[in-house]
């Protein structure tokens, strides 16, 4: 039987929730980073999330923000953080690029953990290849 429509929709949408399921198992009891980027396309700004074990990285989430102020994107990030420790998996690091809300927003979450308004630390990581970028495009400007 060929199904309908709806049924096949429904079919699709359960068996990416399975793929989903089975990729946060990989990460269960291990310490991961969280990895994001944004991108504004359509006048829509996007951020990508997705964590990073040694040897694994999936997807986690896409998220439209409007307002792309570091308070907002922290907000998201903490919690994205609490959803995944409730599953065991425990956000130490965070990787992004250098954009200044990034930035702003890492040293916002490190200054929670000191007064210890949120329950997780977090190590900043800046991403290689977008620093190398940055350098590159420096050199070819002298």
């Amino acid at each position: 039987d060929i199904p309908r429509p709806a049924e096949f929709r429904e079919l699709i949408i359960q068996y990416g929730k399975n793929i989903f399921n089975d990729n946060l198992k990989l990460f269960e009891n291990k310490p991961v980073s969280l990895i994001f980027d944004g991108t504004t396309s359509w006048n829509s700004t996007y951020y990508q999330f997705a964590l990073y074990f040694p040897g694994i990285v999936r997807h986690y989430t896409l998220e439209n923000i409007e307002e792309t102020a570091a308070d907002n994107i922290r907000i998201i990030v903490n919690k994205i953080c609490k959803d995944l420790l409730q599953k065991n998996i425990f956000v130490v690091g965070v990787t992004t690029d250098n954009a200044s809300n990034l930035i702003s927003c890492f040293k916002k979450i490190q200054n929670d953990a000191k007064i210890k308004k949120i329950d997780f630390p977090i190590i900043h990581f800046s991403c290689s290849a977008h620093t190398a970028q940055l350098l590159i495009d420096d050199l070819k400007k002298k």
